[in-house]
């Protein structure tokens, strides 16, 4: 141990201050200044084994202090070392005492070694050296044969004594205070190093704690960053795709809306055509209700129309081909008029599905159309055989005036007649019923397609709105993206000097394990740090 080479070092110093002395007396190179009378030296009161113990006396410290010297070197942990040692500076000093044969200024060696015993820091250490010199003035004072080898040939009273005792007891008693005191101070320097030491130790925990929060925390925000980036790219591509949707939507609502008015026009026509062919069909009625009154007054003159009987028979017949044939124009308008009005109900469905600008539009307005053409000419045969059925009545009138007076046979086959007359106009009432079901279809048709064309119109402004949206969306996103790209630059430099601040939070943790093995050293240089400041005081 250091402290024990200083001490031999020590130990060495006064074993020389003591050989010096023996030597300067031996050669009588120092007058002696003994504590009584020179009287006593002249008389011869020197006994013969003074020289003999003085060797021996001489000798033990240089003993104790090879061995102290040899266990230092070869056993630097044996506690015996110190005791050694504080015996090697108190018998030197004796032996000092004792080859100057007692002068007084060699006791103050005491003083000097017990100043030198505080370095150790040990109250019984320097109790131990205390009281072999008290041992040592007690014993010399009160028995006579060791009086010469501590207070020299002279005489020396029991006050000098008791002054030696009480300076060497307050000398001893100073010391051992101090380091009372210092040892009280190292252990409130210990206790608030070790308070210190936990208080780095929390400090250092923590930080690593909060390194490696901030740590995962970066890399998680870099993680979330990249992964946002992402997803801005991909909500960026979208923006651009429902931009470009949109502005096909608007180029698809404006075709659509051009289709729809030619559609428009056309219901349009329809409706006007019907309500010609409604005005046709009520004038046709009309005809047909005079023309069954012609016949009942028919059959009242046909009494003497016998001779006119066949020709009015064939009138007859062809009216009733004709009648045949007007039903089944009527059943082809009834099929179209039923066509007609599920188209409408398809017009319906499509505007009600417009999202795709409404292609579906011109397939129905193409049936609507040929629907139209069908009924053209279906009206355009009735109109014939209406002609037809106009010019054989007039035929019919004239062979029944002719035969006026040759149906006298044939009133039972003009009551016939009236029967087909009277089939013929229910016949001409269902058609007319369903020529005006048609108009109102036809109507019902025109005002759906104009509400579908204000839906368009609705549509187009919402494809338009929805395009001049996406156009803000995809600026704002831009500028996300290039916001996010920052962030994940910032999360990078975080995560970077989190990585320069692990090799930090390591040292720390390694200076604070190495704290605790090097806590004794500490102690003792701070002993160390309060005796270098005590001596002097001695």
């Amino acid at each position: 141990m250091n402290k024990n080479k200083l001490m031999i070092g020590l130990a060495s110093i006064t074993f020389g201050l003591n050989f010096l002395v023996h030597l300067f007396h031996r050669l009588n190179l120092i007058e002696s200044m003994t504590h009584g009378s020179v009287l006593a030296r002249e008389a011869g009161s020197i006994p013969d084994y003074y020289t003999t113990v003085t060797g021996l006396f001489f000798a033990l410290p240089l003993v104790l202090l090879l061995i102290a010297a040899y266990l230092t070197f070869t056993k630097p942990a044996a506690q015996i070392t110190p005791y050694l040692v504080t015996l090697s500076l108190t018998f030197s000093v004796i032996s000092m005492i004792m080859g100057g044969e007692g002068a007084v200024e060699y006791h103050f060696g005491i003083f000097m070694v017990i100043a030198m015993m505080a370095y150790y820091n040990s109250i019984p250490l320097v109790s131990l050296m205390s009281s072999i010199f008290i041992v040592q003035h007690l014993l010399g004072y009160f028995y006579l044969p060791a009086t010469l080898f501590v207070y020299g040939p002279g005489s020396y009273s029991f006050v000098m004594v008791l002054i030696h005792a009480t300076f060497l007891i307050l000398t001893a008693g100073a010391v051992i205070w101090q380091i009372a005191s210092n040892q009280k101070q190292v252990d409130a320097y210990e206790a608030l190093n070790k308070t210190n030491e936990e208080t780095i130790r929390s400090i250092i925990s923590q930080l690593s704690e909060t390194n490696d929060r901030v740590d995962e925390t970066a890399k998680q925000l870099n993680h979330n960053a990249v992964q946002t980036q992402s997803s801005s790219e991909e909500v960026q591509s979208s923006i651009l795709t429902i931009r470009s949707g949109s502005k096909k939507q608007v180029d698809q609502a404006q075709q659509s809306q051009t289709v729809l008015d030619s559609f428009s026009s056309s219901i349009q026509t329809i409706e006007e055509n019907t309500a010609r062919i409604l005005t046709s069909s009520k004038l046709m009625t009309n005809e047909s209700t005079e023309g069954f009154t012609l016949v009942e007054q028919t059959t009242k003159e046909m009494t003497n129309m016998s001779e006119a009987f066949q020709q009015v028979k064939q009138v007859v017949e062809s009216l009733d081909s004709r009648s045949k044939e007007i039903d089944s124009i009527i059943t082809v308008i009834s099929a179209i008029s039923e066509k007609t009005n599920l188209l409408a109900l398809n017009a319906a469905i499509e505007a009600a599905q417009a999202g795709e600008a409404g292609k579906g539009f011109a397939v129905v307005a193409n049936e609507v159309r040929k629907l139209s053409e069908q009924t053209d000419e279906a009206v355009g045969k009735v109109a014939e055989i209406v002609q037809a059925i106009q010019v054989e009545s007039t035929e019919a009138k004239q062979s029944v005036g002719v035969g006026e007076t040759k149906m006298a046979d044939s009133l039972n086959s003009v009551s016939q007649t009236e029967t087909k007359f009277d089939y013929i106009l229910d016949a001409v009432k269902q058609l007319d019923s369903d020529i005006k079901e048609t108009a109102s279809t036809s109507s019902a048709i025109s005002q759906n397609a104009k509400r579908i064309l204000e839906s368009l119109d609705i549509m187009q402004e919402i494809a338009e709105d929805t395009e001049q949206t996406t156009k803000t969306a995809d600026s704002q996103s831009v500028k996300q993206l290039a916001l996010i790209k920052e962030t994940t630059e910032i999360a990078q430099s975080l995560s970077l000097e989190v990585e320069k601040l692990s090799p930090l939070i390591q040292r720390l943790q390694g200076n604070s394990d190495d704290e605790q093995p090097t806590k004794e050293m500490t102690a003792k240089k701070t002993r160390f740090s309060f005796k270098r400041k005590a001596a002097p005081t001695l």
